[in-house]
């Protein structure tokens, strides 16, 4: 059966052959609105984000962000920190 079709209700995947890296920052009353302040700084705030491990396929091309239709499901590798100290510098990654 070919990758990415239907078989026995699962989708069988498909190796990867390009990828995105985007970073931001945001700032919120709580964690959660500070992490979708950082996605929508990020650019991928509008997506539906769907969290995998970090593997990247070999021969993979690394290409700017394209334009992705809003609420698509997007395949996503990401490293995340958060504080509630006001005015700090953190970085995260993965």
């Amino acid at each position: 059966m070919e990758k990415g079709k239907v078989s026995g209700g699962f989708i069988l995947p498909s190796l990867p052959n390009t990828l995105s890296l985007v970073a931001g920052s945001g700032e919120g009353s709580n964690p959660l609105n500070a992490f979708d302040s950082a996605l929508l700084n990020a650019g991928v705030g509008n997506l539906n984000l769907v969290r995998i491990s970090s593997i990247v396929p070999p021969k993979v091309e690394i290409l700017p962000l394209p334009k992705i239709p809003m609420g698509s499901l997007v395949p996503t590798a990401y490293g995340y920190c958060t504080s509630d100290v006001k005015g700090g510098d953190y970085s995260s990654g993965s």
